[in-house]
């Protein structure tokens, strides 16, 4: 009886079918099929929890994993996810990292989750991202015969409390206010991104769509702005540009008189007017990376 190979083409065993050795096939058998009807993983194999994701993030950044290759901002915040709780946990949290495939248990997975929140003071949110992130890896590993199922397809957080904005949003007056306040301050020479500030309050576009303009998707005849790529910035990487992440990102948004005014100021103050040119740049012409310190003043 061939019992198949693991991920990397060793067999598993082989099991001859005569005399006692067919026996024990049978009763292997029948212990398989009773660890299938009692949920258990049935799986081949040898790997650790740890090592299984750091492939299967391998293969998530190559784009060989789902259907499509990740955004790169995506795949930063599963690294981050996964260094902080499986590839360098803390020594305090239960260590599911070094489970075997094999031996992965829904108990060991609910301790694991149980420690997160009692032992390390773990957000109940970071705790639901978590989840979501492993029953993505291990489906794959279930569409890939690595396991006969998926234990982190089950709810095994339990319902978790919304996360509430603490954010606020501006009133029409503040907004004018606030406005009329950047204006001053560039005229005076004290903070040069008006334009950029009634760009966002004008349109609702997103920092790294803004951020991402070049003149070319300025429309001056009709006052509006074209979103066709966005800046994504990921933390020990170079910025690169990146299609938008959905169909209806990709988008024209109209702007107003005073807006396209602002732009207009911005463009001639400007030293960096090309069509290859961000509209919104530092002074030696490289794309913005936030603008809090405007904002503060």
């Amino acid at each position: 009886m061939d019992t198949g190979t693991d991920h990397i083409g060793i067999k598993n065993r082989e099991v001859s079918t005569h005399g006692l050795a067919f026996e024990r096939a049978l009763k292997w058998a029948g212990k398989m099929e009773a660890l299938r009807d009692d949920d258990e993983v049935i799986s081949t194999d040898r790997r650790t929890v740890r090592q299984y994701l750091e492939q299967w993030m391998q293969d998530k950044e190559q784009g060989l994993v789902g259907d499509e290759k990740p955004r790169s901002r995506t795949v930063s915040d599963y690294e981050r996810l996964l260094k902080a709780w499986i590839f360098e946990p803390p020594k305090e949290l239960y260590p599911l990292h070094g489970c075997r495939m094999k031996k992965l248990k829904v108990t060991k997975i609910k301790n694991f989750y149980k420690s997160m929140r009692e032992d390390c003071q773990a957000k109940p949110y970071l705790v639901r991202r978590l989840h979501g992130l492993l029953r993505q890896a291990f489906e794959t590993a279930v569409s890939e015969e690595l396991l006969t199922r998926n234990p982190f397809k089950k709810d095994l957080v339990g319902k978790m409390p919304k996360r509430v904005c603490k954010g606020k949003m501006m009133t029409l007056e503040q907004a004018v206010a606030f406005l009329a306040a950047a204006r001053k301050l560039t005229a005076s020479g004290d903070d040069p991104y008006s334009a950029l500030w009634h760009v966002f309050l004008d349109s609702g576009l997103r920092p790294e769509e803004a951020f991402g303009l070049k003149w070319p998707e300025v429309d001056w005849e009709a006052g509006a702005v074209s979103v066709k790529q966005v800046l994504v910035r990921v933390i020990g990487k170079p910025w690169r540009l990146e299609e938008p992440k959905t169909e209806g990102s990709a988008r024209t948004m109209p702007l107003n008189a005073v807006t396209m005014q602002e732009l207009r100021k911005w463009k001639l103050a400007s030293e960096f007017t090309a069509d290859d040119d961000f509209v919104f740049t530092t002074s030696k012409g490289t794309p913005l990376n936030g603008a809090r310190r405007s904002f503060a003043r």
